[in-house]
């Protein structure tokens, strides 16, 4: 999975290439009701899949700043001006207009000075540890698998193997397969619509065990629930996943109720 950093620059500070206002606070405004915020945005970068994560860039007076940050969701198209456009499912964005950020300027100069003054929406941030302090600092922890040759000339042959003991718990696909279902294409936690797969007719969830195997967690229906990635990540790694259990334990009790009825 590869990162891209895709630009802002608002219509008040660039009458030709900026986007409006009030369309930013519009997708702002979806993901604080719990609805889907996807939009189409330039992408110069040909490399671009499904499921590849994208920073938001605050570019302008008040820049550089990451204002959000989501995933490409669909394949690269052309649009009626010959611009080459990517759909981005944002999956937290902040309204600079109310002088919000996730990065601020400071933060994020201090991460690197490399990438802020692209002159391309859609670029690929190659340097793995420009990536890491991001979703460090996004609060996200997991940097994203990426290709970088740099990283693979170190390679010196074989990866070292080391012997272990442990368990691995078995998981019922039929229990996966349901929970899905049951998801009907949402996250059952915030309802984020999960981005279109390649077979054009499913969408991406992950299922997550609210109470872990390790700890005695049921592999049942009641014990499980589909989230979008984010959501997930928060679940393992969030400062509230103790909370997110409880509030993940009552919504799945009231999808079995319903499903139930």
């Amino acid at each position: 999975m590869n990162s891209f950093l895709i630009t802002y620059k608002p219509l008040s500070e660039a009458p030709e290439r900026g986007w409006p206002e009030e369309e930013l606070r519009a997708l702002v405004r979806k993901l604080s009701e719990g609805k889907e915020a996807l939009e189409p945005w330039r992408f110069y970068s040909a490399k671009s899949s499904p499921g590849d994560r994208a920073y938001l860039l605050l570019q302008g007076r008040n820049g550089p700043a990451i204002i959000g940050y989501g995933h490409v969701a669909g394949a690269r198209v052309k649009n009626d001006i010959g611009q080459v456009t990517v759909p981005v499912e944002f999956e937290r964005l902040a309204d600079p207009t109310e002088g919000r950020f996730l990065i601020g300027p400071d933060q994020l100069k201090a991460i690197s000075d490399r990438y802020w003054s692209t002159q391309f929406s859609g670029r690929l941030v190659d340097d793995l540890e420009v990536v890491r302090q991001i979703e460090e600092a996004l609060g996200l922890r997991i940097a994203p698998a990426q290709s970088n040759s740099a990283v693979d000339d170190l390679d010196d042959g074989p990866p070292k193997r080391t012997e272990y003991s442990g368990y691995r718990y078995a998981r019922d696909p039929r229990i996966r397969d349901a929970v899905r279902a049951r998801a009907a294409g949402r996250c059952e936690y915030c309802g984020h619509l999960g981005f279109l797969l390649d077979d054009k007719s499913s969408r991406y969830l992950e299922c997550h065990h609210i109470r872990a195997l390790a700890a005695d967690g049921a592999g049942l229906m009641s014990n499980v629930i589909a989230l979008c990635a984010e959501r997930h990540r928060e679940a393992h790694y969030g400062e509230r996943k103790d909370e997110l259990e409880k509030e993940m334990t009552k919504k799945v009790s009231a999808a079995e109720a319903a499903r139930s009825a």
